[in-house]
């Protein structure tokens, strides 16, 4: 129980690491392909030239005679259904499901593909696909858009045909490691089977009749007899390459997960437009430009304001202004009743010698006195 909760985990953390998007295109093939190997039955695969060999074949690793001898080119696929059924494909484009009763009857009308669902324990765990074709041309297309979809790979057959040897140069380093020779006892053509044996991974022989009958024996199974055909060995095998494949894709998942894992653990839906324009503020300040000021009109001075902006601008330079030439005759002093009545004309500005590189006389500014009376002196009043 703890390695299936495990594995579950593993795949749900690798099925958020590839919807992300982040990968190499290598490594997000390694773990699609990773993904659908702990997610789905595994995919098996049947190739021979003698379609009634292979479909015995089948029939032994279903546990049953499931599949009747077909005697045309068909494509045979078995998978898990809690219904047992046959969904059979004609070249016409029509199609018609069948019942369990009815399975005699799936190979009339010469059918391009056949599937077959039914509730056996092995189909769980394993998908199975027949492609048979006594022509070998014809074989090979076949194989050649199948073995794409393969995880595992059984060449059947008494003998091998010299197209399906050109074919295996083709075959995929990943295929070509879980792909195993299962040859018929009576009339094998060794010699051609030697030419690419040594590349397979396994090579058996078995008789599936003879397996299917040690199995239905009406005292149990006769285990040496199932033995003895060949039906220990194929099974051994299958569960092999079941353990050996969960495994590897599991440890794949675990490597990505350790590189990228947290690029799976932080992916969020991304967030709708218009929902973030409705959603509430944040209450942190955001950054936007601030809107121009509208412009006031000035106000008014004040007396005060003047002041200070007066003493607050810069000073002009003062313009120096003739004085009055100091006379050398004393001053006369002036009656105030006298003072009154005299005005004096604003001081001229003249330009100083400093201004002009000129040596100036200083004139004397005349004064005007208003003609009310006799001029004062200091001798009128007695001084």
């Amino acid at each position: 129980m703890a390695e299936d909760e495990q594995r579950k985990a593993v795949t749900l953390r690798l099925a958020q690491l590839l919807a992300a998007q982040a990968l190499t295109a290598k490594d997000q093939d390694i773990g699609e392909r990773s993904l659908r190997r702990l997610s789905d039955p595994l995919r098996l695969m049947i190739f021979g030239l003698d379609s009634r060999y292979a479909a015995s074949l089948l029939n032994l690793m279903l546990g049953e005679r499931l599949v009747p001898q077909p005697d045309t080119r068909a494509l045979i696929q078995v998978m898990y259904s809690d219904e047992v059924f046959a969904d059979v494909h004609f070249r016409d484009g029509s199609r018609t499901k069948l019942p369990y009763e009815g399975f005699g009857q799936i190979f009339e009308n010469n059918p391009i593909k056949i599937r077959i669902g039914a509730a056996l324990p092995v189909l769980k765990k394993l998908s199975v696909m027949v492609v048979a074709n006594s022509n070998a041309d014809l074989l090979c297309e076949d194989i050649e858009r199948a073995m794409f979809l393969s995880d595992i790979v059984l060449w059947t057959g008494a003998d091998l045909a010299e197209p399906m040897c050109a074919l295996w140069d083709r075959v995929p380093d990943e295929l070509r490691s879980h792909s195993h020779v299962v040859r018929a006892p009576i009339g094998s053509d060794a010699g051609i089977w030697e030419t690419i044996e040594a590349d397979f991974v396994g090579n058996l022989t078995v008789d599936p009749e003879a397996a299917l009958s040690a199995k239905a024996s009406a005292d149990g199974v006769d285990k040496a007899a199932f033995k003895a055909a060949g039906g220990v060995s194929l099974v051994k095998l299958i569960k092999g390459e079941i353990e050996v494949l969960t495994q590897s894709s599991l440890d794949a998942a675990e490597v990505l997960l350790m590189r990228h894992g947290e690029v799976g653990d932080t992916v969020k839906p991304e967030r709708p437009e218009s929902l973030a324009v409705k959603a509430e503020p944040d209450p942190q300040p955001l950054a936007v430009q601030p809107e121009p000021e509208p412009q006031r009109p000035p106000a008014e001075p004040s007396p005060a304001t003047e002041s200070v902006q007066k003493s607050e601008a810069p000073v002009a330079p003062r313009q120096v202004v003739a004085s009055r030439p100091v006379s050398t005759i004393a001053s006369r002093p002036r009656s105030v009743a006298s003072s009154r009545v005299v005005s004096h004309s604003a001081p001229q500005a003249v330009n100083t010698p400093q201004d002009s590189g000129a040596k100036v006389e200083p004139k004397r500014v005349k004064t005007s006195r208003a003609k009310t009376g006799p001029a004062v002196t200091p001798w009128s009043l007695g001084l």
